[in-house]
């Protein structure tokens, strides 16, 4: 069995878990960027090309078909394990590809299984015109079920994006001098992860200087570096379509405060803690419990502000979090991030995080960049 059959198959027996009722056909469709389904292309493999209004049908017994225009024909026939239907001309019409699909399948389709959590409202709608009586079925969850465990083709994508961050990260500290701005060292590290091997960034680079730090989803701006300050740096790399995300956090000065390395020590002990007890067959509830009761034992109790860590994947958000309210069993395959945090309005913050393959063995840390206290000198 090939690697788009097994992710197929993947896929259905998630379905067949939790029903009888099995769709003829899983349909994944993709509207205009930013609106693709990321699942497409878990579902295909395919390395590389947009495939904007392309779409890829799957069906139960493995085969795969990906319908696209001559835009995108031949980045489609790069890959491998499934059928390539091209349509149209040189402008995307959307009309012509249901048309071929409709070709495709006739009227054959009783139940089509629809990754309704990306799909957007008018191609819903569409493919509702062009299957009137067709029961469309939301599989979202299985198809989620299946990408959080990842094959061995993710996990070597992961590893390298992760390795191009980890380059980064040990580099930055050589970059840090009075006077940098945000702006400026962030666009430095993104052409680094290029030259580090990764295809580009996985998300815009956060980088805050001194009390900025206590915003998690801060952004970079034209604001220079002054001594006794932390410099959190939160980035990651795609590599094979595949993302990492890691956070660094240094000091920059001579003389930091006894409060300033504190608060650094807290989030290390706290997320190594973390890091432990992502084992299968754990709780990724229980996770953020202990690591979060570790930071409210101290001074800093209410200052953790958000889950331990999140999957990623072929989107740095993937699907799963570290948190009770979403408790997900742990399992070999799944790929987290563990990344607690401390947030002091008007002082600063600290988070520091890893991604954690887990397997039989325990959690296997793939981002290595160094993580030790460490104090920058001008």
């Amino acid at each position: 069995m090939g690697l788009v059959q097994e992710r197929v198959k993947a896929i259905y027996d998630h379905i067949k878990a939790h029903s009888d009722d099995l769709p003829d056909v899983l349909l994944f469709r993709n509207a205009t960027e930013p609106h693709l389904d990321l699942s497409f292309f878990y579902v295909t493999g395919v390395p590389g090309g947009l495939f904007e209004g392309s779409t890829t049908l799957a069906f139960p017994d493995g085969k795969v078909v990906l319908f696209t225009s001559p835009l995108e024909e031949e980045s489609a026939r790069h890959g491998k394990g499934y059928d390539v239907k091209v349509y149209g001309g040189q402008v995307r019409q959307d009309d012509l590809v249901l048309e071929t699909i409709q070709e495709t399948l006739g009227d054959y389709p009783n139940r089509i299984g629809l990754n309704a959590r990306e799909i957007t409202w008018t191609n819903q709608r569409n493919i509702s015109k062009l299957f009137p009586d067709a029961k469309l079925m939301d599989v979202s969850p299985a198809v989620k079920a299946a990408r959080m465990v990842k094959d061995a083709a993710e996990v070597k994508a992961l590893r390298k994006a992760a390795d191009a961050v980890s380059k980064v990260g040990a580099m930055v500290p050589d970059l840090l001098e009075t006077g940098i701005t945000e702006a400026e060292l962030a666009a430095r590290m993104d052409y680094e992860v290029m030259r580090a091997g990764g295809d580009g960034r996985s998300f815009t680079t956060i980088v805050a200087f001194g009390p900025r730090s206590s915003e998690p989803h801060y952004h970079p701006k034209d604001v220079p570096l002054e001594k006794e300050q932390y410099v959190l740096c939160d980035f990651g790399a795609f590599a094979d379509r595949y993302a990492s995300d890691m956070t660094r956090t240094w000091y920059f000065g001579k003389k930091p405060s006894a409060k300033h390395e504190k608060v650094y020590r807290t989030v290390l002990d706290a997320q190594l803690i973390g890091i432990d007890l992502l084992r299968a067959g754990g709780s990724g509830g229980d996770v953020h419990k202990k690591v979060a009761a570790h930071i409210d034992a101290t001074e800093f109790k209410g200052r953790f502000i958000h889950s331990t860590g999140h999957t990623i994947g072929l989107s740095v958000h993937d699907g799963g979090t570290l948190h009770p309210a979403v408790d997900t069993v742990l399992a070999p395959g799944q790929v987290w991030t563990c990344e607690p945090g401390i947030y002091l309005p008007g002082f600063g913050g600290v988070r520091i995080e890893d991604d954690i393959l887990i397997t039989d063995d325990g959690p296997d840390v793939i981002t290595t960049a160094p993580k030790e206290w460490t104090v920058v000198e001008p």
